[in-house]
C-alpha cells in the first residue's frame, strides 16, 4: 500500500506532462458568435456513475465560462474561459487553462453536435510540438496541415446534456 501511494504522485506528474497545450490559440482574438447548443450542462458518456459536471455559459457574444464540477478526487471546482475557431470548416474550442501547473490553450476539436444538440463528440490536439509554436498564425497552420490526421488528436470524449 506504501508503494502505491508513494507512486501516485509520480502518475499525476506524468498525466499533467501528457497534456499537450499550446501557449496560443487558434485565433489572436474571439470573432465567432457563441453557439446555442453549447451552452449547458454536460458529463462524459463514457463515465458510468458519477462523474465530472462541465457547464457550459455564455460570457459574452464570442466567448464562453466553463465551469467544471469534479466528482472525484478534491472535488475541485474549476473555471475556465473559452471561445470558438473556425479552420477550414471545421470548429475548435479555445480552452485557456490558468491551472497552478499548466498555462496555456487546451485545443478541442468538435466532431460533431448531433442534430438534436444533445450530444457533442470531441478529441483534444495532442501534438505535443504545440507548446513550441510561438504565434496563434503559427497554431492555425499547423491544425490546418493537420485537420484529418488522427494522430494529431487523443481522447475522443463524447458528452451528453444533462438537466
Amino acid at each position: 500500500m506504501k508503494k502505491l501511494l508513494l507512486l501516485l504522485p509520480v502518475l499525476m506528474m506524468l498525466l499533467l506532462a501528457g497534456c499537450d497545450l499550446s501557449k496560443y490559440p487558434i485565433d489572436d482574438q474571439a470573432v465567432i458568435k457563441t453557439d446555442s447548443r453549447l451552452i449547458g450542462n454536460w458529463k462524459e458518456k463514457e463515465k458510468k456513475g458519477k462523474s465530472d459536471l462541465y457547464s457550459v455559459a455564455k460570457k459574452d457574444e464570442t466567448h464562453y465560462k466553463v465551469t467544471i464540477k469534479e466528482h472525484e478526487g478534491n472535488k475541485r471546482t474549476l473555471k475556465y474561459d473559452a471561445f470558438l475557431s473556425d479552420v477550414n470548416n471545421v470548429m475548435f474550442l479555445n480552452v485557456l487553462y490558468t491551472d497552478d501547473s499548466l498555462n496555456g490553450y487546451l485545443l478541442l476539436k468538435i466532431l460533431d453536435i448531433n442534430p438534436s444538440g444533445n450530444m457533442i463528440t470531441a478529441a483534444a490536439v495532442s501534438d505535443s510540438t504545440m507548446k513550441y509554436v510561438t504565434s496563434s498564425a503559427a497554431v492555425r497552420e499547423r491544425i490546418r496541415t493537420n485537420l484529418n490526421n488522427p494522430v494529431f488528436y487523443s481522447d475522443t470524449v463524447h458528452f451528453v446534456k444533462v438537466k
